[in-house]
């Protein structure tokens, strides 16, 4: 990965947390290195009340609330590994919890890099057999292995829209079109036309965070499948509603700037 990440900014755990230890530990680190504000903690804690920052295989990225932004004095990381796993949200297991401090838009940039490494089904297998910091920094710092499956079935519907929420697609807006895609039978597939123009399953929540979508980038999606043209309406929808932010004044705003 190009951000710099250290053996230093890894801790194994030697003894079971749960998941409000787990946010402490790691929100401490953050603090004892200078990354945010003693009352960061609490923002991540809000976070985590809002909606679950657990990424898949095995991976937790606990962060703060855009609100606290100004508590970030650094971006930066500090990982918790944990062997026995921290349960997270009901059946979810966290080895690896990331905690993130970012300035700005600097987390997308953190989590598509992240993503892009984690996402190959092999790397659950490979954290679970973590016996140290360099295996774990290994595996984070390793070469992404990136493998979208190609198809060649007729697209019933596609479309491009753009995504008008001012931090982008991270974590929380993201989580929430995935809720809304995943109960299609449709195979639905997007891209960041103003990204890296990978093609991904937009099913998954890692593979959505992978596309790096910052503020008025345009997402095409290709559905195919018989609930294609509910899908579109769906995700036109809850798009256009800020996949649980509030976009209005946002909208408002470009909309002056791009008339004036």
């Amino acid at each position: 990965m190009s951000m710099s990440l250290t053996l230093n900014d890894i801790t194994l755990l030697e003894s079971m947390l749960t998941k409000s230890q787990a946010i402490q530990r790691v929100a401490d680190n953050m603090i004892a290195a200078g990354l945010v504000k003693a009352d960061y903690a609490t923002a991540m804690f809000d976070r985590e009340t809002q909606i679950s920052t657990f990424l898949g295989n095995g991976i937790a990225i606990p962060h703060g609330t855009t609100e606290k932004r100004d508590s970030v004095l650094s971006t930066g990381l500090k990982i918790l590994y944990s062997p026995q796993g921290i349960r997270w949200d009901d059946d979810n297991i966290a080895h690896v919890v990331i905690g993130i401090a970012a300035k700005s838009n600097e987390h997308l940039a953190i989590l598509r890099q992240l993503t892009r490494v984690i996402i190959d089904e092999s790397a659950l297998d490979r954290i679970k057999a973590v016996k140290s910091a360099e295996d774990l920094l290994a595996i984070l710092t390793g070469q992404p292995v990136v493998s979208e499956e190609t198809t060649t079935v007729s697209v019933d519907r596609e479309f491009t829209v753009s995504i008008d929420n001012p931090h982008g697609l991270h974590t929380r807006p993201a989580s929430m079109l995935a809720k809304v895609i995943k109960p299609f039978v449709s195979d639905i597939q997007v891209t960041n036309l103003d990204g890296s123009n990978h093609i991904v399953n937009a099913k998954s929540l890692m593979k959505l965070v992978s596309l790096g979508v910052k503020s008025t980038h345009r997402l095409k999606f290709m559905i195919s499948g018989a609930d294609a043209a509910e899908a579109e309406q769906q995700i036109k929808q809850a798009i256009a509603q800020g996949l649980g932010e509030d976009i209005r004044q946002f909208k408002h705003s470009t909309f002056i700037a791009e008339n004036q």
